[in-house]
């Protein structure tokens, strides 16, 4: 019969729980199944009962009964029972007439009846109900019974040894009760936050100022060397707000998933995922960054590994909530410009692949995924650092910090070559560009290379205008064109006026000559 292997489908797909008689024994059989859940609107109640073997009186006394409880409960107290009657072939009209009475499908006191009949014969289900809108799932896996068949061996199972699966699926096992690395990672980033501001305000600067010299992921520093540069951005925070909002989002999910995996997981997940967020930062991003969010990003990776372990409890449980905090957290990062969004990604990977090499606890894991991830892992990073490294924009900025060098030690020569290398590798970032251009016109006309001088000079002009027509005024002074260079400095100030008190003064020096 079709009722104990609907039992055991609405029980496996739609999470609800047989009950049980005085004697503890599950209610299923091939004549009659009572089964429950609470769903989101309130408490479900569904019977799946053989009216064949049932009489109009004894059909209209059992729904007679279901309308007295309706009068007992209390109001507010909203539940749902649904009456649902299989007949081999067409109903008889008696009893077609009780379960499409308005009288036993209707609320009372916020509980509400509702039948439906199946005719297995022609494969129908109707419902004698207009309220409520859903099933909860129950209509929905009768035709799919219909259409698809059934076997009634499928039925035939132990239902308390069924109920304690589905009850180990929805178990979270607690690792730890006491966060305690959560709350020691939220005191170093106050205390480091203090400690700068307190530095800060006895030299008189603000703080913001200070970060990259203490440890912010800049580019630049990374590239000659300062690799530490990829974990003290984590303990890092630009500002009050920046500090709160992430000590909040970690006390959030740092509990949890500590709670979840324990202090010695926890702890590598919320490093490598601080890390990989720094790494993919530097790949893509020359903006200096700091804080604790793609660590942060991370915690939320280690949850959606957690899911795919426990889909069950994934599904029914946190799942949605981490997904829409993902989402949210992703579009709000998107609308503003100053977040560093490689950096959470990059957090998020990191943290979903470290969770995959520690996994979680209590699980059963082969050492073939534990290697696996690590691999995958390994080679993300690897291939991760080596772009970083080489890529044009950090190579640009490499040789721009040293030509800086040079030109300031007066080693023209090196600074020239410096400033060519940047030109042939062509950086697609217009400051890298414009800054190479300046320093390698300043290089050459120290040398008395005046046409190559204001060769790289008029090429600034297409990458910045102002600037360009500025150095080409000054290159032009130097020569000793004097209207050639009224003429360039002029045109500067046209594009950016505020360049017109310096370039008024320099005109002014020219008249007095």
């Amino acid at each position: 019969m079709i009722i104990k292997t609907l039992s055991r489908v609405l029980i496996e797909r739609e999470n609800y729980i047989p009950a049980m008689d005085t004697n503890g024994d599950v209610i299923v059989s091939e004549n009659m199944a009572l089964l429950q859940k609470y769903g989101p609107e309130g408490y479900v109640i569904v019977e799946l009962i053989n009216g064949d073997f049932m009489t109009p009186e004894q059909i209209k006394r059992g729904l007679e009964m279901n309308r007295i409880r309706q009068e007992q409960i209390k109001e507010g107290s909203n539940s749902y029972s649904f009456k649902v009657f299989f007949f081999s072939s067409d109903l008889p009209k008696e009893k077609l007439e009780i379960l499409s009475s308005e009288e036993y499908n209707k609320g009372l006191n916020g509980s509400y009846l509702c039948c439906m009949s199946v005719n297995i014969e022609k494969k129908e289900l109707v419902k004698y109900y207009s309220f409520p809108r859903t099933a909860y799932g129950i209509d929905n896996e009768i035709k799919y019974l219909l259409n698809k068949g059934f076997d009634s061996d499928y039925g035939n199972i132990d239902y308390k040894e069924l109920i304690d699966k589905k009850q180990n699926e929805y178990r979270i096992d607690i690792k730890t009760q006491k966060p305690r690395i959560t709350y020691v990672l939220i005191a170093i980033n106050i205390v480091v936050w203090l400690l700068l501001e307190i530095y800060a305000r006895t030299r008189g600067v603000n703080s913001s100022s200070l970060l990259i010299y203490f440890g912010a992921k800049e580019n630049t520093h990374i590239m000659l060397g300062e690799y530490w540069r990829f974990l003290t951005p984590v303990f890092l925070h630009n500002g009050i707000t920046h500090l709160l909002v992430n000590s909040y989002s970690l006390y959030i999910l740092g509990t949890t998933v500590e709670k979840l995996m324990g202090r010695g997981r926890f702890l590598f997940i919320y490093i490598i995922s601080g890390l990989m967020g720094s790494i993919v930062s530097f790949m893509f991003s020359l903006a200096p960054s700091v804080g604790a969010s793609g660590a942060i990003f991370g915690l939320l990776g280690t949850l959606i590994y957690y899911g795919i372990e426990h889909p069950a409890l994934f599904k029914r449980g946190f799942g949605k909530s981490i997904l829409i905090t993902l989402v949210i957290n992703i579009v709000y990062g998107f609308s503003i410009p100053q977040i560093d969004n490689f950096g959470h990604f990059g957090g998020l990977i990191g943290g979903f692949l470290a969770s995959g090499i520690v996994g979680t606890p209590y699980a059963r894991r082969s050492w073939r995924k534990r290697a696996a991830f690590t691999a995958v892992a390994a080679a993300i990073v690897s291939l991760s650092l080596y772009y970083g490294f080489t890529n044009s924009q950090n190579q640009s900025l490499k040789k721009l910090e040293l030509m800086d060098r040079f030109l300031e030690e007066g080693n023209w020569a090196e600074s020239e070559n410096l400033g060519e290398e940047i030109i042939k590798i062509g950086p697609k970032n217009k400051t890298i560009l414009s800054n190479a251009l300046w320093n390698l016109s300043a290089t050459e006309a120290s040398q008395g290379k005046y046409n190559e001088a204001v060769e790289h000079a008029q090429m600034l002009v297409d990458v910045e205008p102002a600037n360009g027509h500025y150095l080409l005024g000054m290159l032009y002074m130097d020569i000793g064109n004097i209207e050639m260079a009224e003429k360039e400095l002029q045109e500067a100030v046209k594009i950016e006026p505020r360049l017109r008190n310096k370039v008024d003064s320099i005109l002014n020096t020219i008249k007095e000559k």
